[in-house]
């Protein structure tokens, strides 16, 4: 298992993208990429949160990662973002 999706460049440029609209063959790649790879990331992102979710349900959870509100509201938002996708929306 790795420890991240996108590489610190590849993130660096989607936020700046984000905020100002601009593009160049490296973010265009990224967005090819992040189509090409969005079902089998969907399928294992569903599969770790309901692996959190019974981690929680059986408090496992506690003590391996630090609970905060950013991580909860991130896990609200893939758990939302998740359900958009599987009902074929993707606002």
């Amino acid at each position: 298992m790795r420890r991240y999706i996108f590489t610190e460049k590849e993130r660096r440029l989607l936020e700046e993208w984000l905020k100002t609209g601009e593009e160049n063959q490296t973010i265009k790649n990224a967005f090819w990429m992040i189509r090409r790879n969005v079902s089998p990331l969907n399928r294992d992102l569903r599969l770790m949160l309901e692996v959190i979710r019974e981690l929680k349900k059986e408090r496992r959870w506690s003590g391996r990662v630090m609970e905060s509100s950013e991580f909860g509201s991130t896990f609200r938002l893939a758990e939302s973002a998740l359900t958009r996708l599987r009902n074929g929306r993707t606002t």
